[in-house]
């Protein structure tokens, strides 16, 4: 695999032809941990993100990223907020203080609240 403009190009084992990857065009390709580049400071992966518990300002439980959502601008995060639904949080340096993915925790900044709340 290597990158291609906004793309990445794959090749498959024993498939030769762009005719026989053809079907595969527009599809999700999963890769082993082990084999995914290393990103540059500030990347995350999806998988590194969920599980990660919000936490705000005042250093109290906002919730737990459930998910991820691609977007235009930034991912957004799907946080369960632990009270019956969830709420969306854009991944973008307006709404994210930090990250420590060793503590498994997000920092929310005070503006995040204001909108968020």
């Amino acid at each position: 695999a290597r990158p291609h403009k906004k793309f990445w190009l794959l090749k498959f084992k024993n498939y030769e032809r762009i005719d026989d990857v053809i079907i595969f065009k527009g599809a999700a390709a999963l890769v082993e941990r082990k084999g995914a580049p290393k990103l540059n400071k500030g990347n995350y992966y999806w998988e590194e993100i969920i599980g990660c518990k919000l936490i705000n300002h005042r250093k109290e439980l906002y919730g737990k990223v459930t998910g991820v959502l691609p977007s235009f601008g930034h991912p957004v995060y799907l946080v369960d907020t632990g009270i019956g639904y969830e709420k969306m949080v854009p991944a973008a340096t307006q709404f994210i203080k930090s990250i420590d993915l060793k503590k498994k925790k997000i920092v929310l900044t005070e503006a995040a609240l204001a909108v968020l709340e």
